[in-house]
Parts: C-alpha cells; structure tokens; sequence
C-alpha cells in the first residue's frame, strides 16, 4: 500500500481557503490545490506563512497598525493566488479563511453550495474592472465666511449660506450627471455596473484632487478590449478636465455572495 504524501493538503494539520471553482475546474498548480466536492471545489494550500495568523491578529487589533506591512504582503500573497486559479468561474473567499480539515472543507462546500453554485453562475466567465473617475477643476462650494449672526449683519449671513448650498447642491448635481453617463456607457457593455458617488475609500488624494465617482463592473472576458474602448468614448464624452484610472482585471470580489463564515475564520461545526 502506497504512503500518503506528508505535502498534500489532505495531510495538513489545517487548510488556507482562497476560492470556491466549479467541480470540473481543471487542476491549479502547487502549493495550491482542489479538493473537490460534488459541482464545486475548494482551492486551498497549508497556510502560506503567518498569513492566516495575520489576518486572526488584525481583526483583534480592530485597525491598530502594527505589522501592517506584513499584513500587506499577506494580502497580495492571497490575491495573488486567486488569480493564478484559471477556472471559468472563481468566487473568491475573504482573507484569512481557514478551516482544520479536509472534511471540514467538504461539509462547508455542503452547507453553502447553493450560494456558492449562485455566484459562480453569476461571474462564470467574468472578471471585475474598477474605474475611478476624479477631476481637479470641480465646483468648489461658496464660502460661508464669518458665522456672525447679529441683526446687522443677519441678511449677508443667510445670503451667504444659501448661496454656500447652492453651489453645493450644483456640484452634487454635476458629480452625479458625470457618473450616470459614465455608467451608462459601461453598462451597453458589462453585465453589471456599480455606481457610488462616496469619494472615501482608496489610498490619499491630493487636496485639489476631487472624486467624483466610483465604479466597478462585472466584465465578459471576450468583451474587455470593448468595455476599455467604451470607458474612453464615455471619458471623451463627460468632457475636459475629468479623468478616469482604471484597475482591472481582478477577481469578481464585488459581485459575489459569500456566507456568514464564524469561528476560525470558517470552521464548519
């Protein structure tokens, strides 16, 4: 009788997760492999380093900062995984997703295949593209000046505060015709498009940078050279001094349902 090989997953004293593929995916080359289970399979691998300890660490120090070029490289080394899979369809899994055992793998793939086989329909032959697009000539609200409010000067006080919001309301206005015609655009295109105008998130902008809009679109990947030509007739058309920067193509985060995954990171019990 042939030894079981101390390096395979199913040897592991615990499993990283990194995605959820169809059954039928072909192989992913090592240290990755599939542990299949009916319609789906698990990517998985013994945990890569300290990366799943890493990901433990950070949700308890609830945002504190130590380690956090650690715990970046962990991050790109996770990403970087997902998209070595080459499966028609791939949902990727949070960081940080660990289980004990192959067992546990299967009866999380048996628990929540109904999601999971949803979102690989959703994506399957998909990838996601995101585009944000910024200008630094925008409207800028009136100033408000001095918040003096005596009977002198009460008038002057009250017609600066309208005309504060108005110009406010205006550039609101513009900011949102700016990214509907942009969706718009990208929506003849991409099976889904999501449209928001909340200008936080992403690294730190210069002070005359303003961000207008955030989009992120769920691609055919037989249609990506058209999405790209299609965001550049979209940008010609919103007009001068409003750009776009365009990351892509990644994994289809934003356009899968994962389960409520608890106890160690996902630890069916």
């Amino acid at each position: 009788m042939s030894q079981p090989n101390p390096h395979t997953c199913e040897q592991a004293e615990s499993l990283y997760l990194y995605a959820v593929v169809p059954g039928d995916s072909p192989e992913v080359s090592p240290p990755l492999s599939l542990i299949r289970h009916g319609s789906l399979a698990a990517v998985a691998s013994e945990p890569p380093g300290a990366l799943a300890e890493l990901a433990v660490q950070l949700e308890q120090a609830e945002g504190d900062r130590v380690g956090l070029a650690s715990l970046e490289d962990a991050v790109r080394t996770h990403e970087a995984a997902i998209e070595r899979v080459t499966a028609a369809s791939v949902v990727p899994l949070r960081f940080g997703t660990t289980v004990r055992t192959t067992d546990d793998v299967h009866r999380l793939l048996d628990l929540h295949g109904e999601a999971f086989s949803s979102s690989l329909s959703r994506v399957a032959g998909q990838v996601e593209w995101s585009v944000r697009v910024w200008t630094d000539s925008a409207p800028k609200a009136a100033e408000t000046g001095s918040d003096d409010t005596s009977a002198a000067s009460g008038r002057a006080y009250l017609e600066r505060r309208r005309l504060a919001k108005e110009s406010t309301q205006s550039d609101r206005a513009w900011r949102e015709r700016v990214g509907a015609r942009i969706a718009e655009r990208l929506a003849a295109v991409a099976s889904e498009v999501s449209l928001s105008y909340d200008g936080t998130g992403g690294p730190p902008q210069p002070d005359s940078v303003q961000v207008l809009a955030r989009l992120v679109c769920l691609v055919p990947r037989s249609s990506e050279e058209v999405w790209l030509d299609t965001l550049d007739a979209a940008m010609t058309d919103v007009g001068a001094d409003v750009y776009a920067d365009v990351t892509g193509p990644w994994p289809p985060y934003h356009f899968v349902s994962l389960p409520r995954l608890v106890g160690r990171a996902a630890e069916p019990s």
